[in-house]
């Protein structure tokens, strides 16, 4: 319209093209976004695994390995062993029961000398309930000090190891494989919660935020919507 009346066309001032311009760069700096792994998509990755897993020991170990991480809402190097491990769970921070977990936090990110506990309880009428699938794990594992995810050759399951079977499970479901990450159980979790109703609180408590940081994880806007 500026154009066609011979006006001078305000996108072409150098104020605007430069501001246009550093937005790009920025966005092009930005890391992928991560989707998130909501409960609804946690069920089919747990299907998925009976296509992507080459034993039933390994198929066992990655449906624990999910149900625990988005459950506990936990970070990938708590769940797998990353770096010194100074922070990945060990069997002995477990207590496990037919009614739930008790997981206690020794050591994680921004802990700052805390040790909370945080309970799953256990649903005996859901073939997802994450009490059952950590279970039939450790029945398969057993109880050896160390690490909570192991092998088939005993060594810790790592991050890579991590990214590979959900990667792989991801594209058996026809779905971007590098929209998701180890870190998407953490979000989805806290965007489940936040869809669930839950109040801050409680979502701080599961996630064990200090503030209201959480917020940052919630992808309301890319929750598939029921069929």
């Amino acid at each position: 319209m500026f154009k066609l009346h011979g006006m001078e066309d305000p996108t072409r001032q150098f104020l605007v093209t430069q501001l246009l311009k550093g937005a790009c760069n920025k966005a092009q700096r930005l890391p992928a976004r991560q989707l998130p792994v909501t409960r609804r998509l946690l069920h089919r990755l747990l299907g998925a695994l009976r296509g992507v897993c080459c034993s039933t020991y390994e198929k066992t170990c990655y449906r624990a390995l999910f149900s625990l991480a988005f459950y506990a809402c936990l970070r990938p190097g708590e769940v797998t062993y990353a770096g010194k491990g100074q922070h990945t769970l060990r069997l002995d921070q477990l207590t496990l029961s037919r009614t739930g977990i008790d997981i206690t936090f020794a050591s994680y990110k921004h802990s700052a000398g805390r040790t909370p506990t945080l309970n799953l309880s256990a649903d005996p009428y859901s073939k997802y309930c994450p009490v059952r699938a950590m279970a039939n794990y450790i029945g398969r594992q057993g109880m050896e000090p160390g690490p909570i995810f192991l092998d088939e050759t005993g060594a810790p399951v790592t991050r890579q190891d991590f990214t590979r079977v959900l990667r792989a499970a991801i594209r058996v479901l026809g779905l971007p494989p590098n929209d998701y990450a180890p870190h998407s159980f953490r979000i989805g979790r806290a965007t489940q919660m936040s869809k669930d109703g839950l109040a801050p609180a409680a979502i701080r408590a599961v996630g064990r935020w200090k503030s209201d940081a959480f917020h940052s994880y919630i992808r309301q806007d890319v929750i598939p919507l029921p069929r």
